[in-house]
């Protein structure tokens, strides 16, 4: 695993809990502009894309994040409560199913990867009434 995406999966611990709003603080500006180096990675990163479900960085063979929604369109509810709904009992991970969505399958040996060689990642919990701008 690449040094910096060790220090990603480092800085995820810490910001664990944390809310955070706006793509800035989660992707950077653009693919130009990344989250700047801090006290946690060494260098310009990304947490998550904020478009898809499954982060895997390219060019690797791992999942780094993953966002779970609890909305019934794109990738479909994903988070399961208890009865009641205050109790969070499991994430069902699903991956794009869409006709034209040739990372599919890629999304899914990512997450195999990582269970197979118990590499952590990140889940991001994403409300339905959050707007990343």
């Amino acid at each position: 695993m690449v040094q910096l995406h060790k220090e990603v999966l480092t800085k995820f611990e810490a910001l664990k809990g944390n809310l955070l709003i706006g793509k800035k603080l989660i992707k950077g500006v653009n693919s130009e502009n990344r989250l700047p180096a801090d006290k946690y990675v060494s260098g310009p990163h990304i947490l998550h894309d904020v478009i898809r479900g499954f982060y895997k960085p390219a060019g690797k063979p791992y999942l780094l994040s993953y966002q779970a929604t609890e909305s019934d369109e794109n990738y479909g509810k994903q988070i399961e409560w208890d009865e009641a709904g205050t109790n969070f009992l499991r994430i069902e991970m699903n991956p794009p199913n869409g006709a034209k969505d040739n990372r599919k399958i890629s999304d899914i040996k990512a997450a195999r990867h990582n269970m197979e060689n118990k590499i952590p990642c990140l889940t991001i919990y994403y409300k339905t009434m959050c707007i990343f701008t």
